[in-house]
């Protein structure tokens, strides 16, 4: 499965090159994945897990969203 986190400055500008990390929620299936954004700001990771995931940037949490899925961050 893959999901898209894309990043975007204050600006609206994308965030390139930015470490992206997710956190699945669950007992048996929950897990950690990353992945880095590109040149439009939006990183896809890969990821076995579904449900219910938070974002996290820099080690900051920034949001979450249901996974597989697509959501957009601002930071």
């Amino acid at each position: 499965m893959n999901s898209t986190v894309c990043v975007y400055d204050r600006n609206g500008k994308p965030v390139k090159n930015k470490k992206v990390e997710i956190s699945i929620s669950g007992l048996l299936s929950g897990g950690m994945a990353e992945g880095f954004t590109d040149s439009s700001g939006c990183a896809n990771i890969s990821h076995s897990s579904k449900g219910t995931a938070k974002i996290y940037i820099g080690g900051s949490q920034v949001g979450s969203f249901t996974v597989p899925g697509r959501t957009t961050v601002t930071i």
